[in-house]
């Protein structure tokens, strides 16, 4: 069963290149090289890992944009009784789920839900438990990425033979020579983020957030645009919306001032937060201009002191 499965991805993901070259007359190919393949190990719960990786591969990276432009058409649509966009979805929160226990990070845990809700939909467990729920699940992941291998191919081939498609036909074709792959921006995401020293994210995982998001921008912008630049913007813009934590909490701002709480503190995080938007994230320094700026509210301690 395993060497049958494999061996018909094959033939799909063959047949989705030709269809593709000929529909759009040369050019790259629909999907770029993966290294990964179906796996056809007897052990259920690691075919369904590396199955997992491998979809996640071949439809987020190695095909994207091409990808995501088939399964926006209304006619790739009528072909497979799924939801596409939700079984990319799935995959993504799968994959994450597979490599979570490697990297955890509190930016997972939307994406962990989605994973754990779709175990129970399968297993009626967060988690497969035996060898029989692993393989349940291993086959139905297997059957949904077959069915969206096998409904691209179906839809370029009524692409191809159809010659009042031919705008669709030149917008698949830009959609498979342009483009960044992941590994390009998350090198972007990187630079950012250190540039902008944004050390409390982890870049695999706030690209995960976000990739989809950026994919379908940078799809939209005109063939003339520097999508490097564009994905820099995009990805500072985002930053911009997700501020980093304080440097120093209000708790620990009453331990190292030795305050209580009341009102008082809460002059002081309003100042923190002042001092911080000026650009001023070190912690010793903030500590000393809070400092500074408490010896300023002792009238008001006074006043706010029994008699």
């Amino acid at each position: 069963m395993a060497e049958v499965t494999s061996m018909l991805h094959a033939r799909h993901i063959t047949g989705i290149n030709e269809a593709a070259t000929r529909a759009t007359g040369g050019g790259s190919e629909f999907f770029r090289f993966c290294s990964l393949t179906i796996s056809e190990s007897a052990c259920s719960e690691l075919r369904f890992l590396r199955n997992v990786l491998f979809y996640y591969a071949l439809f987020c990276e190695c095909g994207a944009k091409p990808v995501r432009f088939c399964m926006n058409q209304s006619q790739f649509k009528a072909l497979i009784p799924f939801d596409s966009i939700e079984t990319l979805k799935i995959i993504h929160a799968l994959r994450t789920q597979a490599a979570h226990s490697l990297e955890p990070n509190p930016d997972d845990d939307r994406l962990l839900q989605s994973a754990r809700s779709w175990f129970r939909q399968h297993t009626r467990h967060d988690f497969p438990e035996n060898e029989d729920q692993w393989r349940m699940c291993s086959q139905e992941i297997e059957l949904l990425g077959g069915s969206v291998l096998e409904g691209i191919r179906r839809f370029l081939e009524i692409l191809e033979s159809d010659s009042e498609m031919e705008i669709m036909k030149v917008e698949l074709r830009r959609a498979i020579d342009g483009g960044l792959r992941r590994i390009e921006i998350e090198t972007i995401l990187f630079e950012v983020l250190t540039e902008q020293e944004r050390h409390d994210l982890s870049p695999g995982a706030f690209c995960d957030r976000f990739l989809s998001e950026w994919t379908r921008s940078l799809s939209a912008k005109s063939s003339k645009s520097d999508l490097r630049r564009e994905a820099r913007l995009l990805i500072e813009s985002t930053l911009s919306k997700e501020p980093a934590p304080p440097p120093i909490t209000a708790q620990e701002i009453m331990l190292a001032l030795k305050l209580s709480k009341g009102p008082i503190v809460g002059l002081i995080v309003r100042e923190r937060d002042r001092l911080v938007r000026d650009g001023i994230r070190d912690r010793g320094i903030l500590l000393a201009r809070l400092s500074d700026y408490l010896q300023t509210l002792q009238p008001q301690i006074q006043g706010t002191q029994p008699a």
